[in-house]
Order: C-alpha cells, then sequence, then structure tokens
C-alpha cells in the first residue's frame, strides 16, 4: 500500500468529510463550526452502515487510508482498563 494518498484518494476524503459536515448542518439547522472531531463521529458511523451493514464498498474505498495511517489506528493500546 502506498505511503501517501493519491490525489483521487485526497478528494474522496476531502468529499466525504464535507458530506459529514454538510449533514451536521442540515441536521443541526445552523452553521456548525468546522470540527474534524465530529466530522470522525459522523463518517465513522456512516461507514458502519455502508462498509460493515450493506457491503457496498471497502473501507479503503470509502475513506482512503495508508498503510502508516490504518496501523496507527489498529496498534494503539487500549488504556480502557488502567485506573487513573
Amino acid at each position: 500500500m502506498p505511503k501517501e494518498l493519491t490525489r483521487e484518494q485526497q478528494e474522496r476524503q476531502d468529499f466525504v468529510d464535507n458530506a459529514c459536515q454538510n449533514l451536521l448542518n442540515q441536521l443541526a439547522g445552523v452553521a456548525i463550526p468546522w470540527n474534524i472531531e465530529l466530522i470522525g463521529e459522523i463518517r465513522d458511523a456512516a461507514q458502519s452502515v455502508i462498509v460493515d451493514n450493506l457491503q457496498m464498498m471497502t473501507e479503503q474505498k470509502f475513506y482512503p487510508f495508508t498503510a502508516d495511517e490504518k496501523g496507527a489506528v489498529e496498534n494503539e493500546p487500549d488504556l480502557s482498563s488502567v485506573e487513573d
């Protein structure tokens, strides 16, 4: 897998993120400031429906990523059971 996204893959990421922002604005009825964390939550939910439930495309096609990006996500330690 390439280490950098192609222009088309970057455009797909922008399309998905902008669609999530537009959905948030439309459902809220007001313009919500750009917040990638909120956009990411909506993107994850949409990906779950489109990729996992409907099986219409792969995760890579839905929101392209590089091996390094995906590896960083998958290899993060689970700290949910660690006490403060």
